[in-house]
């Protein structure tokens, strides 16, 4: 700027044309050094305003912005996570979930799964079960059950058998029994008889 015939140079901050008779001070998204003309825009993942003390400071992870952003008021969409300063957003792997502006993806739980850019993590069905960080659920084998939201399948107690579904435990009826881990209910033989629910038959 100029006064007078005398120049003097901008506070870092503010800037002039070389006509000017006094110093602007930059807009927001803008900074500037001693002396300047003109204000430079921050870049891409950075922003600047009032509060920035002159400086272009990088978006917190979670977050992100364009060129001369006076905020990082972008944020990540739910299934993807960002790094401090950070232009751009990256997925989440299957097996992983985030929520809106995280700053990284969290493991799915035991007896549950996700594909990429997964927002939550679905429960697996009965007769199904997922351990720890899986992209799908896993049928129970023949002879075993699990319960929704299982991490792994479970032998039928004695008297009981796997459901047609292995989602649950079918007691075996009057007159027949099973042992633990028992696929079908058998039936006693004469001069043998069992309650409902029997793991043996017993003599009459």
């Amino acid at each position: 700027l100029s006064n007078a015939g005398t120049c003097f140079f901008c506070s870092p901050g503010k800037s002039s044309n070389y006509t000017a008779v006094k110093c602007d001070a930059c807009e927001d998204g803008t900074v500037s050094g001693s002396g300047a003309s003109v204000c430079d825009k921050c870049e891409a993942g950075k922003y600047a305003n009032i509060e920035s003390n002159n400086l272009c400071k990088p978006c917190k992870a979670g977050s992100y912005s364009s060129e001369g952003a006076s905020t990082c008021n972008l944020r990540c969409e739910p299934g993807t996570f960002g790094e401090l300063g950070g232009i751009e957003c990256f997925p989440c792997h299957a097996g992983k979930y985030s929520n809106e502006g995280a700053q990284g993806c969290q493991v799915c739980r035991g007896g549950s799964h996700s594909g990429d850019e997964a927002g939550v993590c679905e429960l697996c069905t009965a007769g199904k079960y997922a351990v720890a960080e899986s992209e799908n659920c896993t049928s129970c084998v023949i002879g075993l059950y699990s319960r929704e939201g299982s991490s792994s399948c479970s032998v039928c107690g004695g008297g009981s058998v796997p459901s047609s579904l292995q989602d649950k435990c079918d007691a075996c009826g009057e007159g027949t029994f099973a042992r633990a881990g028992d696929l079908i209910c058998q039936q006693c033989t004469g001069g043998n008889y069992a309650k409902s629910g029997a793991s043996g038959c017993s003599d009459c």
